[in-house]
């Protein structure tokens, strides 16, 4: 929005200086209009190109900035994450040990998603924000529950209803991570068909290539 404001500015100011110059050109050229339409673009274009490069950002700040967005984010959640693994031995059951391993992995592997690829960012961004803060909290929870040395049906019940939301949000997350995998997924079996089908048309395939295969270790065995 700020960018497309100031693009409005620019157009603005340059244009209404564009014209100024114009008439003042007109009239200094002893009424040469095509001197003062000349003139009037180029002035035009000059004051575009100095407010482009004063005020606006080139692609390659903007990239830069981004980068150092990502970063910024990362550093932030990183210890977040670690600290969701860490209650893995703490929460005294197997059933929930496995759910907290679970999300841990899959926040590790977003993370190292979005630090290899930071441009990525953006499309996992809605998995920390909607996540981390919520399950670090409730893991913390469920530790300090487990770790109560005298236990009654309500604490029992309060438990087991952690352990519940612990599951739902292990599957939701797991499903993020698919949606963000889906494109490789897709790149994946595209590169797979197109091998295939080479394959296919050179009249050499995967099949024929197994056999040739077996049929020479099998003559190897006898020799």
């Amino acid at each position: 929005m700020k960018k497309l404001i100031l693009h409005t500015i620019r157009i603005a100011i340059s244009f209404s200086i564009s014209v100024v110059g114009a008439v003042v050109l007109f009239f200094v050229t002893g009424f040469i209009w095509w001197a003062a339409i000349l003139g009037g673009g180029a002035t035009y274009f000059l004051v575009s190109a100095i407010f482009r490069r004063k005020f606006l950002p080139s692609n390659q700040d903007v990239v830069k900035e981004e980068r150092a967005y990502v970063k910024k984010n990362i550093r932030e959640i990183k210890p977040k994450v670690k600290e969701i693994g860490s209650y893995r031995y703490k929460v005294r059951s197997i059933r929930v040990y496995q759910t907290v391993n679970k999300v841990h992995k899959i926040l590790k592997q977003i993370l190292e998603i979005a630090e290899r690829e930071p441009q990525r960012y953006r499309n996992v961004q809605s998995v920390f924000t909607t996540y981390v803060d919520s399950t670090l909290l409730i893991v913390k929870k469920y530790s300090e529950l487990a770790s109560q040395p005298v236990k009654n049906k309500e604490l029992y019940i309060s438990m087991r209803e952690v352990e519940e939301t612990l599951e739902e949000l292990a599957a939701s997350i797991e499903k993020e991570l698919l949606q963000i995998l889906s494109d490789d997924i897709t790149d994946l079996d595209i590169e797979c068909k197109l091998v295939k089908q080479s394959l296919q048309e050179t009249g050499y395939s995967f099949e024929e290539r197994t056999k040739e295969q077996t049929a020479s270790a099998k003559n190897n065995i006898i020799r």
